[in-house]
């Protein structure tokens, strides 16, 4: 009698076949890479900014941008980098508050967010 075995959905392939991946990135893409640590840095959250309607719906963003508590009223505003961070859903409505925590961090450490719906 032959003894019969659980294939779960990805061990019939190899692992380097499971997830196919790339280190190739698009012109003017950069990876940024940080170490966690503990933060508190300030931040601003614009939530439910409409960006576009399209076929009656309104599309949103939400921006998380870095405060510098420490900078005097009539200092210039800075400039910072950006992260446009879209969270996938198999093409139905995204939770765009997924990752909202990561997402802090990252403004945190001084960068805009802009998580796209």
């Amino acid at each position: 009698m032959e003894e019969l075995k659980l294939i779960t959905p990805y061990s019939m392939f190899a692992p380097s076949e499971q997830f196919p991946s790339s280190d190739e990135l698009p012109e003017g893409a950069s990876v940024v890479k940080w170490t966690d640590r503990p933060v508190g840095a300030q931040f601003d959250l614009k939530a439910n900014v409409v960006y576009q309607e399209l076929s009656g719906e309104q599309q949103h963003l939400q921006i998380i941008t870095p405060l510098d508590m420490l900078a005097p009223p009539d200092a210039p505003s800075k400039t910072y980098p950006l992260i446009v961070y879209i969270p996938g859903s198999a093409w139905h409505r995204q939770n765009v508050w997924i990752a909202l925590t990561r997402m802090i961090e990252a403004s945190q450490r001084g960068y805009v967010v802009a998580i796209v719906e």
